[in-house]
């Protein structure tokens, strides 16, 4: 007795957990007998052990009724909501749940929210679930308790998703649809639980194929094609085992399938020439990578296909030579100087467009401009000559005319980029026409 009275108040629990009551205080039997108290009503056999129907109910929880042979739950299981509706029907053979299964709504027409079979214990065949309105859930297949075959999942009562199952794993065809218009929106295949084959994803509502990608064990394995939002291709990207690698390309959205980057992964990471183009297929820029690092030239070019400007980069950071160029038949400087470390370094010159006459010479330490810096006229004359320290003027300050002596037009000196001093101004003569002390008033220069 003991026994039996422990196990079915665990499949009491079990069954309140379920399914809450929603009338506490109502008391029901379909017999008509009026339960005043929680109790189990039932007989027992010869060795105590519970045979026959048994019925528990009372006023605060719902009323079970239950079939036992020789203290084992055998044959028919009802359960009941306080107010009557059916909660549960199922059927055990020796302890074990077999045969038809349901799980009921407490709402107006008592309809289903799961039903199945049991063999053995295990669900078994095909099982439903529905909202609580009986708009339908899902369908799934099962053998031995795993889900095995069909599954097909809906949305307000139409299909969203089709999967295969084998032993309990996704195996086989996946489907995903837009249930509003029943279009697909994924399909490809499962092996094992994982992703294994070519897999195709649309947009949203089903009308553009957004992306192809092939899989392998799970991994992105092989090329996956990219398409934009109007349908034309857009990247081509290889992958290995899951990462990056080898060759990517990436295109202009224009009809003619015209490339916009190329380039190649190696285990992730840029590796090699990468090139980038214009939309009329001219290229725009090459650059080296190591590792992922840019390493190396870094080339950008004009639309006619001259060289526009030359850098090399270190493990990422710009390291040597740097120099740019005008767009003209003879190529011809108009930058030329040198990076250290991610900074400008020692004599920079700049060019005006011809290519023959310097515009500016320019010093750097660390990235800052120190010492001595000459501008020129386009004639090639001095302009303007000047000494800098950590990007500031600081020292002498000299002007000149451009005429054929290249006579001075104006001298004095800066600190910490203020005017500072004696300032001395000359006509183009060369005749003294002003002279005075200049002190902590900021001027502007050419």
């Amino acid at each position: 007795m003991k026994y039996c009275t422990i196990h079915s108040s665990i499949l009491l629990i079990v069954m309140i957990f379920l399914f809450p009551s929603t009338a506490a205080n109502a008391s029901f039997s379909p017999q008509g007998i009026k339960l005043e108290a929680p109790k189990w009503q039932g007989t027992l056999d010869k060795k105590k052990r519970r045979v026959g129907q048994w019925i528990y109910g009372s006023k605060s929880i719902s009323l079970i009724i239950a079939n036992y042979k020789a203290g084992e739950l055998h044959g028919s299981y009802q359960s009941f909501y306080a107010n009557g509706k059916k909660r549960q029907q199922a059927a055990y053979i020796t302890n074990l749940l077999s045969g038809q299964f349901t799980i009921y709504y407490n709402n107006k027409n008592n309809t289903p929210a799961v039903r199945g079979k049991y063999h053995k214990g295990h669900k078994f065949r095909l099982w439903s679930r529905w909202t609580f309105d009986h708009r339908l859930i899902s369908q799934a297949n099962y053998d031995k308790g795993l889900l095995n075959g069909h599954y097909v999942s809906y949305v307000n009562s139409k299909i969203y998703q089709k999967l295969h199952y084998r032993h309990g794993l996704l195996d086989g065809l996946a489907i995903k649809y837009n249930p509003a218009n029943k279009k697909i929106v994924e399909q490809g295949s499962h092996l094992k639980n994982v992703r294994h084959g070519i897999w195709r994803f649309w947009s949203s509502d089903g009308s553009k194929l957004n992306k192809t990608a092939q899989y392998t064990k799970g991994r992105l394995h092989g090329i996956v094609i990219q398409y934009n939002e109007n349908g034309r291709l857009w990247k081509s990207i290889s992958y290995k085992n899951g990462i990056l690698d080898g060759l990517y390309k990436e295109y202009f959205d224009i009809k003619n399938k015209i490339i916009s980057t190329s380039g190649n992964y190696t285990n992730g990471k840029r590796q090699g020439i990468w090139t980038y183009y214009y939309s009329a297929s001219r290229v725009w820029k090459r650059s080296a990578y190591i590792k992922g690092n840019l390493h190396g030239n870094h080339i950008f070019y004009y639309p006619s296909g001259r060289v526009l400007k030359t850098m090399t980069y270190l493990a990422n950071k710009l390291h040597g030579k740097f120099e740019i160029f005008s767009d003209r038949k003879h190529k011809s400087k108009l930058l030329t100087g040198q990076y250290r470390n991610n900074f400008r370094t020692g004599k920079w010159l700049y060019w005006y467009p011809d290519g023959k006459t310097a515009n500016k010479i320019v010093y750097y330490k660390k990235g800052s401009i120190n010492g001595v810096s000459t501008r020129y006229y386009p004639s090639g004359r001095q302009w303007v000559k000047s000494q800098y320290k950590k990007n500031e003027l600081n020292g002498v300050y000299i002007e000149y005319y451009d005429n054929a002596r290249n006579s001075k037009k104006l001298r004095g000196a800066h600190k910490n980029n203020i005017p500072n001093g004696k300032w001395t101004y000359w006509n183009s003569q060369g005749k003294v026409v002003a002279s005075h002390k200049q002190k902590h008033a900021k001027i502007a220069f050419p």
